[in-house]
């Protein structure tokens, strides 16, 4: 039914059928005329009883039944066409219930029966032009006819990532076993599971690159302001640490990340790396203008941050939680995992931060 054209009239092109088909299916290109006529379809049913078989596969369409559509047309009509029908038929019945009325004097009996006659003949002829047209064609065109599509209905979800990889990876091994090319076919994969599957690549790519930047800019800054080449070990492991338990929530929590989620990452080191930061600033000022002792220092570094650190981190959380008021799944989503990201990296911050400096400063 997601194939179905609004107007009626037969599907004209892919593009719209990739944007009303939610499903994988798999157009075919004829690089010959003969081919188009002999070997794809040749090829078609040859393949549709093994993927069929696959896991996960609802059904396979390769020809469409025209002649259960062609034996049921009137069920098909048009409303124009209907109404044109239901006129001409209901002229033609009073016009017969006239002629056949004992009270009609019947002053010309053969014109009123010629009249009769021509009103039931238009009825025939609205029907026998109905009878013989086809909502669609036996298979799925393009416009041009270049390519023939086989539509591979799946039973999951086109959002779930992993299963739709692994969907994917069986229905390409299934094709490619098949041998196309020895036929002479071009086979290519389309639908909103294909197009799911590269914007997650693609986004999986834009984020690792942007992650990686904005994580050395980070370590860069807070190297250049302590000059200790240490600052950047004991902020920048508890940030990986953190953002890596927020990834893990994702995945557990939601099981996917969106186009808004992906760049999470980076937004988390921007503010992740705060906590770090005044923690090990607190650090280095309790140890050198207090005078304070390895053991004593830590802990009031860490007894006079925690709170502050705590309120600050929550008042961003809190920030973030208001994203899943939002009717749009990305931004709730966004806001959920952002909220606890923040809170994660303050989390990672005091737990690695101080034994990291103290095995540190005691190896010196």
């Amino acid at each position: 039914s997601t194939n179905e054209p609004t107007s009626g009239s037969v599907v004209r092109s892919v593009t719209t059928l990739s944007t009303s088909c939610q499903w994988p299916w798999r157009p075919m290109r004829h690089r010959s005329a003969a081919l188009r006529a002999k070997g794809w379809l040749a090829f078609a049913r040859k393949i549709e009883p093994r993927l069929a078989r696959l896991a996960h596969v609802r059904y396979v369409d390769v020809e469409f039944p025209v002649e259960f559509f062609r034996d049921r047309g009137l069920l098909l009509m048009d409303t124009e066409d209907l109404d044109e029908l239901v006129e001409a038929t209901g002229g033609a019945i009073a016009a017969t219930k006239w002629f056949n009325n004992p009270m009609n004097p019947k002053l010309d009996e053969e014109a009123e029966k010629a009249e009769v006659d021509a009103k039931w003949e238009r009825v025939d002829s609205i029907v026998s032009a109905q009878e013989g047209r086809v909502p669609l064609g036996r298979v799925l065109s393009s416009e041009d006819g270049q390519w023939t599509f086989v539509l591979v209905i799946p039973q999951i979800k086109f959002t779930d990532v992993q299963a739709g990889r692994d969907f994917m990876g069986r229905l390409e091994a299934e094709v490619a076993a098949a041998h196309p090319e020895r036929d002479g076919l071009e086979v290519r994969f389309a639908g909103n599971l294909v197009t799911f599957q590269e914007q997650q690549s693609t986004m999986i790519r834009d984020m690792t690159v942007t992650s990686i930047l904005s994580f050395v800019l980070c370590i860069l800054v807070v190297a250049g302001f302590t000059r200790r080449w240490v600052a950047p070990l004991a902020v920048g492991l508890p940030l990986i640490a953190g953002v890596t338990w927020t990834l893990a929530f994702a995945r557990l929590a939601i099981g996917h990340v969106n186009v808004i989620t992906g760049f999470l990452v980076s937004v988390l080191f921007g503010l992740g790396i705060d906590f770090g930061i005044h923690l090990f600033l607190r650090y280095q000022q309790e140890m050198r203008f207090a005078g304070l002792e390895l053991g004593e220092a830590m802990v009031k570094c860490v007894t006079s941050t925690i709170k502050p650190a705590f309120t600050a981190g929550a008042t961003t959380a809190g920030t973030f939680l208001a994203f899943t008021l939002a009717e749009f799944r990305g931004f709730s989503e966004f806001g959920i995992i952002a909220a606890v990201g923040v809170m994660l990296t303050w989390l990672a911050a005091f737990l690695v931060v101080p034994p990291l400096m103290i095995i540190w400063d005691r190896s010196r």
